[in-house]
């Protein structure tokens, strides 16, 4: 039988332990030995080795035993030794196989939608330059001029540019026309061509509109100072509802929707009134013009005229030269107010100021008195009469067709008039229980306890708002041109507030005041609305024809009227910096 080396070794092992007893019942030792002599006494040496002798051994030391069933054993290979650090190296192989990113097999059905616009919607004071930037939830395309557009206050579509990101999500339009300050901005998105789509085909859902507001023009701090400096005083003379008679702010309560501003006011949570007065200002080469708006969510005439939102207020006159220097003294006060049948433009002017001359009636003036009488503390007293808001000089006792204030209805005014001065803290009046208060002692603890109404910008609230007609004006709309050097600059603006219906209130937006008195005296009505407050130099030239508005105007003396403007942001012009007539 031929073993299988494995088996050859056992059978090695297995031969080398029998050695230990012989075939014969001899015992070995592990003493070798060459002869019987080399052994113990009693032990032959056989095979080399010590043995006890047994039966069957011949005293030669021979054995007639042979192990005969041990197969010869083959030689076993050697197996060299290997020190730990003689592994041989591997050999170079090849990176593992990658496959990649697993292949999505989800298909995208979503409809990608705009996350975020800037400017926001509704946002205000937005800088010039401006760019609209869309983010989309993801990647898309067609945004251009087909699919996005931007058009001014005149419904012209701004020019320009439209830049993606790499991943076609963000996308930035730039104009490249020139922009309006104190305007509003309206954003379309989709339309007229609905193709804005996803990279996988997928279209962006509907139409996308909004409206944000442009800044007022910057470096307009003089004339907010000068609007501080000739800030009427108002005398309230209020009704038995006074919250109608007190001016307060177009978001008043924290919106500008008009339309439901006299229901905030009439609510029993409505606790207390900021009164506010509105102010914007402009510059001929000769004289400042500062205007004052007051706004009352409600008319209370209590008669079948009565309606939602109402206006009034006034403008100050200021010299900027006299003699070739500089001035800036008040010459003429404006006061203007609508009334059913009649809108009215009043003027009084300063014996100093050279506007009046003689005949009150032919320079259609109303008064005149010293600067010192006509401006108290360089502010004029305006009478603001309860429930019907005429605006009128507190001095001017009127006539029957307005500001009817004989000196002892004045008097009786006393106990139910509220004085408001213009302050850096506007006075909160507040509810007394379920009771508006009618007096400044009411309102401050004594007579003569100071009210405060605090000054808004009109050029950062309410003429960048001028087209919205869903909420505040009603979509009639007028315009005025005026020629700037042979260039036409046209002022778009609404004519009438909204109701709580939204049908057109009675009440005038104060662009729109014109010169069309109803009762016929001192007044003509040939001058267009809206020019006592967009071009009020030409106003006043058109308006008295006296020597001091038909002098030219003469830069090198500064000495004259005139009605070319240095600055004015409701037919945009602003060349303040370019002469010592028009600086900075």
């Amino acid at each position: 039988m031929k073993l299988h080396p494995r088996s050859k070794t056992l059978s090695l092992a297995l031969a080398l332990a029998a050695a230990g007893c012989g075939d014969d019942g001899s015992s070995v030792t592990s003493i070798g030995c060459n002869s019987a002599t080399d052994c113990p006494d009693g032990q032959l040496c056989v095979d080399s080795m010590c043995r006890v002798s047994a039966v069957g051994d011949t005293t030669d030391g021979t054995s007639d035993v042979v192990p005969t069933d041990i197969e010869e054993i083959e030689d076993v290979p050697t197996i060299p030794d290997v020190a730990p650090n003689d592994v041989a190296a591997p050999k170079d192989t090849p990176p593992p196989f990658d496959p990649g990113p697993a292949p999505d097999l989800i298909p995208d059905d979503d409809a990608p939608t705009l996350i975020k616009t800037t400017p926001a919607k509704d946002a205000t004071n937005v800088a010039l330059p401006f760019n609209l930037q869309l983010t989309f939830s993801e990647g898309v395309k067609n945004v251009e001029d087909n699919t996005v557009s931007i058009t001014d206050v005149n419904e012209t579509k701004l020019a320009g540019t439209f830049e993606p990101d790499d991943a076609k999500s963000f996308w930035t339009f730039k104009p490249t026309g020139e922009l309006m300050y104190a305007s509003p901005y309206k954003a379309t998105v989709n339309f007229p061509l609905q193709v804005i789509a996803d990279l996988a085909n997928n279209k962006f859902v509907g139409i996308t509109e909004f409206t944000f507001f442009t800044a007022p023009p910057p470096n307009r701090e003089k004339y907010a100072a000068l609007a501080e400096k000739h800030a009427p005083v108002l005398r309230i003379l209020t009704t038995e509802k006074p919250q109608y008679d007190i001016p307060v702010a177009l978001d008043a309560d924290g919106n500008y929707d008009l339309t439901n501003t006299k229901t905030w006011l009439d609510k029993a949570t409505t606790k207390e009134l900021t009164p506010t007065v509105y102010w914007d200002a402009f510059e001929t080469e000769s004289h400042y013009f500062i205007h004052y708006t007051w706004y009352f969510p409600f008319r209370n005439d209590g008669l079948d005229k009565s309606f939602e939102n109402d206006a009034s207020g006034a403008t100050v006159v200021v010299e900027k030269w006299k003699e070739g220097v500089s001035a800036e003294r008040p010459v003429e006060v404006l006061t203007w107010f609508k009334k059913p049948g009649g809108e009215y433009v009043r003027g009084y002017a300063t014996n100093e100021g050279g506007v009046h001359v003689d005949d009150l009636d032919n320079e259609y003036l109303s008064g005149a008195w010293p600067e010192a009488e006509l401006f108290v503390d360089g502010r004029p007293e305006i009478a603001i009469t309860g429930g019907v808001h005429e605006s009128c000089l507190w001095k001017d006792e009127g006539n029957q067709a307005a500001c009817d204030l004989p000196l002892g209805d004045r008097i009786q005014y006393a106990a139910s008039t509220i004085v408001l001065s213009q302050a850096d803290a506007a006075t909160k009046v507040k509810k007394n229980g379920s009771t508006w208060p009618r007096s400044n002692d009411a309102i401050g603890g004594a007579p003569d306890a100071k009210v405060g109404y605090k000054l808004a910008d009109m050029l950062a609230t309410w003429w960048p708002r001028r087209t919205q007609v869903a909420n505040m004006f009603n979509d009639s709309f007028s315009t005025y041109s005026y020629s700037d050097n042979g260039k036409a600059k046209i002022a778009k603006f609404p004519r009438f507030f909204l109701k709580a219906d939204k049908t057109a209130s009675d009440g005038r937006a104060p662009w729109a005041i014109a010169w069309k008195p109803g009762d016929n005296s001192l007044y003509i009505d040939s001058l267009p609305a809206g020019q006592i407050f967009i071009d009020p130099a030409a106003h006043l030239a058109g308006r008295h024809g006296t020597p001091y508005v038909e002098t030219a105007f003469v830069a090198a003396s500064k000495t004259g009227f005139s009605k070319a403007w240095c600055f004015n942001p409701y037919l945009g012009i602003d060349i303040r910096g370019t002469g010592d007539v028009c600086p900075e």
